[in-house]
């Protein structure tokens, strides 16, 4: 299996998820978490890299419990992947039961192992996921 840098806990501010700065916000705008997954491909590799994200990736990220909603920002050979979760357990489940997986299929197409964190959402602007 390959080797996945992981850092879990990241977060933009200190405090549980009933921290002042969530008072007086509707329900609906309950904070969320992101997983960035940072890649470096290799050169020439960026059209096989989406192709395999729209292709065998997203399938299975669309049938995992908590998954909201997904994001690629691509850059010559760098690309940040961004997913959306309703809650830190569920991305966790996924980040050790599934990731894995995923990794050996981008594997081929990096030069460095994949890199993910996971961050509260403070803000976002995106639409609720239906």
């Amino acid at each position: 299996m390959s080797e996945v840098g992981i850092v879990l806990g990241a977060t933009p501010f200190v405090g549980n998820t009933h921290s002042s700065m969530q008072e007086g916000r509707p329900r609906s705008m309950d904070l969320k978490i992101a997983r960035n997954l940072h890649v470096h491909l290799k050169d020439g590799k960026q059209k096989e890299f989406i192709e395999l994200l729209e292709s065998q990736i997203l399938p299975v990220l669309r049938q995992q419990t908590g998954f909201q909603d997904q994001l690629t920002l691509l850059e010559h050979n760098r690309a940040l992947v961004i997913s959306l979760w309703d809650n830190r357990k569920n991305v966790q489940a996924y980040q050790n039961a599934v990731f894995p997986k995923m990794a050996e299929k981008l594997n081929p197409l990096l030069q460095f192992p994949p890199n993910a964190e996971i961050f509260e959402v403070a803000t976002s602007t995106l639409s609720k996921a239906a």
